[in-house]
């Protein structure tokens, strides 16, 4: 049974040189020259040759071919692959998949050795040979696929005994995204795991160590700056020349009301009730504010100073006006120190 020229026309594709499509263009050149008669051969090698663009028309415009075997020989040694099947086959015994490499892009490369293996099967074999290469060819690409999956997957794979390399392709496709979605749950119940076993015992909540509780550093950093600035404070008031002999009276003062009021060891749960309407921070009352107790300690100095200075300046003037004649008497004129400090602590 023959065809017509205008049905095996349409069986062929065009070609331009590119070397993955050599393979097709002549399988299908092949079809096309064994369905026509014996006469429309010749004419069927010219519609052939129509075919050949770019690349492939500029190498073969200016040669003459007697048959489609003739130009089926030029094409292969053009732009077909040199190496031998002994070298295809080191390949694809060698071929391994990758780590974080997908199945599609393993099995993929298998493909491409398995097919270049056929491929290169001589032209001389007869059908039956050739059907059996393919055959050997077909276990073997099968056999490196499955032993070149990763561990688990190979093990999945074979479980199953596949008979062919599509479906062993298609098992390990179905295998693989299956331990993708393990390893997220996995992954989602360990991260809640971790969460929750960590408990805080400064602040009583999960979720958190001791160590990374906000609330203890926040409390930690506004201690350590009260404590800077009371320090600056009193430093510069100790080295002052008008208050240096006031000073160590009510820095004792100070100190001594500071160690009767000593703040018991308290624990979280007070820590966090107790609150100061003076500094307006947690952690203490206000009869335990040290900054309210510094203040009232300054509040108190300035006062016995002003006090001093009121009482030697009523010293002066009485010298003064018992030395003038005529002057009025200490007890008419003059209010005792004692008047006076009543009025200004008033």
């Amino acid at each position: 049974m023959s065809i017509s020229l205008e049905l095996a026309e349409k069986m062929l594709i065009k070609f331009d040189g590119t070397k993955s499509m050599l393979f097709e263009f002549i399988d299908n050149c092949d079809q096309a020259h064994n369905l026509v008669g014996v006469a429309n051969q010749p004419l069927l090698l010219s519609i052939i040759k129509t075919k050949l663009t770019h690349n492939a028309r500029t190498l073969t415009r200016n040669r003459e071919f007697a048959n489609w075997k003739q130009l089926k020989k030029h094409l292969l040694d053009l732009y077909s692959d040199k190496r031998t099947v002994g070298q295809w086959q080191l390949e694809l015994n060698s071929c391994r998949q990758n780590h974080n490499e997908s199945v599609v892009s393993f099995s993929n490369r298998v493909e491409t050795c398995y097919v270049k293996l056929i491929n290169s099967l001589s032209d001389n074999l007869t059908e039956e040979v050739r059907n059996g290469n393919i055959d050997l060819l077909q276990n073997e690409a099968l056999n490196v696929f499955i032993t070149g999956l990763n561990k688990d997957l190979s093990i999945l794979v074979k479980a199953q005994k596949p008979d062919t390399l599509e479906k062993a392709i298609s098992i390990a496709i179905n295998e693989e995204q299956e331990l993708k979605s393990k390893y997220e749950i996995h992954k989602y119940q360990n991260v809640n795991n971790n969460s929750s076993s960590r408990f805080c015992n400064y602040c009583n909540k999960s979720g958190h160590n001791s160590f990374n509780c906000r609330n203890k550093n926040q409390q930690h950093n506004q201690n350590k700056n009260f404590n800077n600035v009371h320090r600056i404070q009193n430093h510069t008031h100790i080295n002052s020349p008008s208050t240096s002999n006031s000073s160590k009276f009510n820095r004792n003062n100070f100190h001594n009301n500071n160690s009767s009021s000593k703040i018991q060891p308290r624990s979280n749960n007070d820590f966090q009730r107790k609150f100061c309407n003076y500094c307006k921070n947690n952690g203490h009352l206000i009869n335990e504010c040290r900054k309210l107790q510094y203040n009232q300690s300054r509040k108190e100095q300035n006062n016995n100073s002003r006090i001093r200075s009121s009482s030697q300046s009523l010293q002066n003037s009485n010298g003064s006006n018992l030395n003038c004649p005529g002057s009025s008497t200490l007890a008419e004129n003059s209010r005792t120190a004692h008047q006076i400090s009543a009025e200004l602590q008033h």
